[in-house]
């Protein structure tokens, strides 16, 4: 092989990976590009529905949602009264 040959061949070789590493990092379905894209989404989904007390954070696969209910804050929670009822045979007797 002479040397023009392969100079043209590293070059080309060259070119191609760095062909590829643009396309990875900087393409609308690169993972950056994508993780920002479903973090816009799901904050857009929770202001629609007004859960303006909820954050999301997108890492990777894994979205994060946290912050505390309305009625968390209060206290209230339904559980407390479904697992202690009134009475000997509950609200609901079985028959």
């Amino acid at each position: 092989m002479s040397r023009r040959v392969r100079r043209i061949l590293i070059a080309a070789i060259a070119a191609l990976a760095l062909a590829g590493l643009i396309g990875v990092h900087f393409a609308p379905g690169s993972a950056g590009r994508l993780e920002a894209r479903l973090q816009a989404a799901a904050e857009r989904a929770l202001t629609a529905r007004e859960h303006r007390w909820a954050g999301v954070r997108v890492s990777g696969q894994t979205a994060t949602v946290s912050g505390q209910a309305p009625s968390e804050r209060r206290g209230w929670t339904r559980w407390p009264r479904c697992a202690a009822p009134p009475g000997p045979a509950g609200r609901w007797p079985a028959g």
